[in-house]
């Protein structure tokens, strides 16, 4: 496999010089703004660092440029651009996002924003499809919600036995991305697309890189577990490997994710890579000396030149990579379900579903959860706003 690839060969060549010119920019439809003073673009971990299969890895992006007025919620599109030998620029493109926040203080504004899996996916997931439904219709049916594209080219026919009801469409995502045995990740034209590692033969390090931070062990996917909503499914028997919470997994699904994942190997480092390639992505995987070095973390830092930095993390012993600790799961979990309610509220459910979230959240707070955090009071102050708060608390009540 390749770098990205839509580029020139001009373009390419150009890149893995060791004197090269970038130029940072983005654009707001038709509109190019070029007076970039930095630009940082971070691919962040799902499981902290370690491989894990389910993660919605949305990208964030940091601009500084000169005095602009721009507002949250407007669509941005950013660019890396490399100056060819004819003395004009390449445009590499560097993902689509949507403004969280523009300040400007003095002469200079700064934008952060963030990508379509962390903007455009937090209502909740209803779908209107008839069960059992395969993987790629209900990745359909999500993207025709969120209008935001999901690639499902090449992807296996799997079925879901039942409807998931109570979550949000990231979160299904990131289900259906652990059913095909991958992570949900952002495209450079703000498209989804599902994910495992691919490895490239180019050489992004040598003469390239500061020397890297190297772990002494290979990290093995020798084992899944799987945790649905009934029982653990488990295959392989190594010490390493992933652990997942999934209720769309069955015994033939976790032999579907097993076939795609087991055994995979990798050696965990980090690279500073001063000569940076703005056509890395964050699903590649490259060879250094004898070992496959993956990222399970990337960033593109724009300060005049271009730099990466690539990481990722392994473990010596089986951990649940995609799995958090009870109470945070449970506050996670819980807020998932307010919101659900919210959403149910406008879509007109049965009293007897909304009856049924209820009695999830309250099994999942009380008895786990110091009490203070257990509150409406509490997250009414904290986390929800009053619109939302107003919707539900008469509703649910008090949980204490």
């Amino acid at each position: 496999m390749k770098l990205y690839t839509n580029i020139t060969e001009n373009c390419k060549n150009t890149i893995e010089r060791s004197s090269r010119t970038f130029a940072a920019s983005f654009s707001v439809g038709e509109t190019k703004y070029t007076d970039i003073k930095s630009l940082k673009i971070l691919v962040p971990s799902a499981f902290n660092g370690k491989v894990g299969i389910g993660g919605t890895i949305s990208n964030s992006v940091e601009i500084i440029s000169g005095k602009i007025k721009l507002t949250s919620g407007t669509v941005i599109k950013a660019y890396e651009s490399v100056l060819l030998d004819s003395g004009e620029y390449e445009d590499v493109p560097m993902g689509k996002y949507r403004i969280t926040s523009a300040v400007t203080k003095d002469s200079l504004t700064t934008i952060k924003a963030e990508g379509p899996l962390s903007t455009e996916t937090g209502l909740g997931y209803f779908s209107n499809l008839e069960y059992p439904a395969t993987t790629i219709q209900m990745l359909n049916e999500i993207s025709d919600a969120i209008n935001v594209p999901i690639i499902v080219d090449g992807l296996e026919e799997i079925y879901i036995d039942s409807k998931p009801e109570g979550y949000t469409y990231r979160e299904v995502i990131g289900y259906l991305a652990a059913v095909h045995g991958t992570n949900a990740a952002e495209t450079r034209d703000g498209s989804i697309a599902l994910k495992w590692y691919e490895h490239c033969e180019e050489d992004i390090f040598t003469d390239r890189a500061d020397s890297p931070d190297i772990n002494n062990e290979l990290f093995v996917v020798g084992k899944l577990e799987c945790t649905t909503s009934s029982e653990c499914i488990v295959r392989g028997d190594g010490k390493t490997g992933i652990a997942i919470n999934n209720p769309l997994v069955t015994e033939n699904i976790a032999d579907i994710i097993w076939n795609k994942i087991g055994g995979f190997t990798y050696r965990a480092a980090t690279f500073n890579v001063k000569l940076g390639n703005p056509c890395v992505d964050i699903w590649d995987c490259f060879s250094y000396k004898d070992d496959t070095v993956i990222a399970t973390e990337l960033q593109y830092v724009h300060d005049g030149g271009l730099q990466n930095v690539y990481k990722s993390v392994g473990e010596s012993e089986t951990s649940a990579n995609g799995a958090k600790g009870p109470v945070t799961k449970q506050m996670e979990r819980y807020w998932q379900e307010l919101v659900f309610i919210n959403e149910a509220l406008v879509n007109k459910l049965s009293v007897d579903q909304l009856d049924a979230v209820e009695a999830n959240i309250t099994s999942a707070v009380i008895g786990t959860i110091d009490g203070r955090y257990a509150t409406f009071e509490y997250l009414s102050s904290n986390y929800i706003n009053t619109t939302v708060f107003e919707a539900i608390s008469g509703r649910v009540g008090t949980l204490e």
